[in-house]
């Protein structure tokens, strides 16, 4: 887990003026990206500050498909306490998979190899080791260069990358900046919303939650959303969630949709979550979001 760096960088120009960063966490990897993007890429169209920057987490190799919030945010809270000079076997594992991206031709030509390298990484290192402290990172590059060895070029772009991927994969926080999860209340993979909400409310993080999926926070920017079904909203009954979005936007897909429609109805969204339930204590059991909130803060804070 890491941040988007072109997202979040804060260059010597911003010295007088910072930007005041809002890291997401989110569950989902398609549908959640994909719109706040959009609001990240639309602040002045919706009447946010430039100054304020929406910076997403991105999922390692070794975090690809996680949807439990718990352990989302557990990693990010572990993540919080390494630097480059103090990562876990976790975090260097990924970035000598990351290494694998910094050549294009080699990269292009191995198609697959990452999750080669992966593997074979998972098989080196116990699994009861992964989430212990390096003592010494370069003996350890030198460990996993001496492993591949047969492998030259692959070697010779992790002695040239190493450093600059745990650089990467280092989270560069302060302490003003506003940390949020963002997840759906799937009652099928989220078992333990009392732990999370804990955990967040213990660590200052900002907790978002919509209540069944995304989708009915997207369906809020509707003008119309009196006229749907509140128990086949809840239940999403023959996935009425993504039929009702068919038929606002024309065409739908978790990985593919128009957030022009969306960006222009954020007030819409706004004011529409507020007829339904956006307590994050009621929101375990009761058809609603919070998402909203966030936007509302954004503007606010405009």
């Amino acid at each position: 887990m890491r941040e988007i760096k072109k997202f979040g960088e804060r260059s010597a120009s911003q010295n007088k003026v910072r930007l005041s960063k809002y890291i997401l966490i989110m569950e989902g990897e398609k549908t959640e990206p994909l719109y706040f993007d959009a609001v990240n890429n639309n602040k002045e169209k919706i009447g946010i500050s430039s100054l304020i920057q929406l910076v997403p987490m991105v999922r390692t190799i070794s975090e690809e498909h996680w949807s439990n919030p718990l352990k989302l945010l557990e990693e990010f809270l572990r993540k919080k306490t390494e630097s480059a000079n103090h990562i876990t076997y976790k975090t260097f594992i990924d970035c000598i998979v990351d290494t694998i991206y910094s050549d294009d031709s080699f990269n292009i030509a191995n198609s697959g190899f990452d999750k080669v390298v992966f593997s074979e990484l998972m098989r080196f290192y116990p699994k009861n080791k992964l989430n212990e402290y390096i003592k010494d990172i370069d003996q350890e590059v030198k460990n996993v260069i001496q492993h591949f060895k047969i492998w030259s070029t692959f070697t010779k772009i992790i002695e040239s990358y190493i450093h600059q991927k745990i650089e990467e994969q280092t989270l560069n926080l302060d302490d003003d900046d506003k940390i949020c999860l963002v997840v759906d209340r799937d009652p099928d993979s989220f078992k333990q919303f009392n732990d999370v909400l804990t955990l967040c409310r213990d660590n200052n993080v900002k907790f978002y939650i919509t209540n069944p999926r995304f989708e009915f926070f997207l369906l809020l920017h509707s003008p119309s959303i009196d006229s749907l079904d509140k128990n086949k909203l809840f239940t999403d009954e023959d996935n009425y969630l993504h039929s009702e979005l068919r038929k606002l936007l024309g065409a739908y897909s978790k990985e593919k949709f128009d957030t022009d429609f969306f960006m222009n109805h954020i007030q819409d969204a706004i004011n529409n979550e507020k007829i339904f339930c956006e307590n994050i204590e009621q929101l375990e059991n009761t058809l609603g979001s919070n998402v909203g909130l966030l936007l509302q803060e954004l503007l606010n804070a405009s």
